[in-house]
C-alpha cells in the first residue's frame, strides 16, 4: 500500500512541473510623477508557448485604479491579461494622473500575479511603480 500510495505523489509532484512554463513580471520605471507619467509592468514567460495564456493578476498598494491611475493593454478582462501563442511577453501601462490630493506626497501601485492555468508564477512575482506628487 505505500508503495502505491508513493507512486501516485510522484505521479502528482511530475504533473505539477509540467504546468507550463514559469511568468516574472516587472516596471519600468519605477518611478513617475502623478501628473502624466507612465510606467510599463512586462510580463515575461521563460519560454513561448504553442498556445495563448491568459494570465492573472491583481493590483494593490495605496494609489487606487479609477482614481490615481489607470491600466491600458488588450485585457481579455480585468484581472487577466492574455500572452498570445508564439510569444514570450505582454505589456500593461500604467497611466497615472492627478487626483487634487496634494497632500500625499507618494502612492504606489503594485502588479502582483497571481496563478492560473498553462503557467506557474515565478519570481519576481510583484512589480510596484511610485507616484511622486508633482510640484506645480
Amino acid at each position: 500500500m505505500k508503495t502505491f500510495l508513493i507512486s501516485i505523489l510522484i505521479a502528482a509532484s511530475a504533473a505539477t512541473c509540467l504546468a507550463g512554463p514559469t511568468i516574472t513580471v516587472s516596471a519600468a520605471p519605477t518611478a513617475i510623477t502623478n501628473s502624466g507619467g507612465e510606467a510599463t509592468f512586462t510580463l515575461a514567460l521563460s519560454s513561448p508557448t504553442s498556445k495563448k495564456i491568459a494570465v492573472n493578476f491583481g493590483m494593490s498598494g495605496t494609489a487606487r485604479e479609477g482614481e490615481d491611475y489607470l491600466l491600458t493593454n488588450n485585457f481579455n478582462q480585468f484581472g487577466q491579461i492574455v500572452i498570445p501563442a508564439g510569444q514570450s511577453s505582454a505589456q500593461v501601462v500604467l497611466h497615472a494622473y492627478d487626483d487634487d490630493q496634494h497632500n500625499v506626497i507618494s502612492e504606489a501601485a503594485t502588479f502582483n500575479l497571481l496563478g492560473g492555468s498553462g503557467y506557474r508564477v515565478g519570481r519576481p512575482n510583484r512589480a510596484t511603480v511610485t507616484l511622486f506628487q508633482d510640484s506645480k
